[in-house]
């Protein structure tokens, strides 16, 4: 770069694998900048079973798009059997492995009664499950800011084995739950209000 009579050296980063291209990721959602942003209405694959049904609600949520999981009023299914638990799936590609944080945002419910909760279940691949909750304390300044924000933000640490595709689960755990979206970061993630935009390869 030539300025008057001075030519300066810019350098520029330049992230151009050869493999995988483009087209074998197309579909997929992707690695970009450090991080997996996935639009969590928008799902590969949905295990159902005669009761339970995973639906997308449309024009709710942070990218107008939203996964239920079930409908609240039904029974709590077996956390046991996790193979056969109701659940939305997500492929993605990664181009690094080893340890990341996932964050999951999704609207502020409350349990409908006693025999309720409000979790749900984070598995990647064949991995440990992970259980989480919106779960707040009415007024409390948790319940405050997931109120303000129309969302609950929850937070676990996972390993991802190795750079490539995978799978992210979200099961069914207590029947009605919302999701909005799901970031998995490996270092890359910046502080914002929505968290990054959704990482998907049309």
């Amino acid at each position: 770069m030539t300025f008057g009579n001075q030519t300066k050296e810019v350098f520029v980063p330049v992230f151009n694998p050869a493999n995988p291209t483009v087209e074998e990721l197309r579909g997929m959602y992707i690695e970009d900048n450090g991080c997996v942003s996935i639009n969590a209405g928008k799902f590969h694959r949905k295990v159902e079973n005669s009761g339970i049904k995973i639906r997308t609600i449309k024009g709710l949520g942070y990218e107008n798009d939203c996964v239920q999981l079930g409908e609240a009023t039904q029974n709590v299914p077996n956390m046991w059997f996790t193979n056969k638990s109701p659940k939305a799936e997500y492929d993605f590609y990664t181009f690094n492995g080893g340890n990341a944080t996932v964050h999951v945002y999704a609207l502020p419910l409350f349990p409908i009664d006693s025999k309720h909760d409000t979790r749900y279940g984070i598995m990647i691949d064949d991995g440990m499950v992970q259980w989480m909750t919106t779960s707040a304390k009415e007024y409390s300044s948790q319940w405050r800011l997931n109120v303000f924000r129309n969302s609950t933000i929850s937070t676990i640490n996972v390993n991802v084995d190795k750079p490539g595709k995978h799978t992210l689960k979200l099961i069914c755990a207590d029947p009605g739950m919302i999701i909005q979206k799901v970031v998995i970061d490996f270092g890359g993630m910046k502080r914002s209000y929505l968290g990054p935009n959704v990482t998907y390869i049309k």
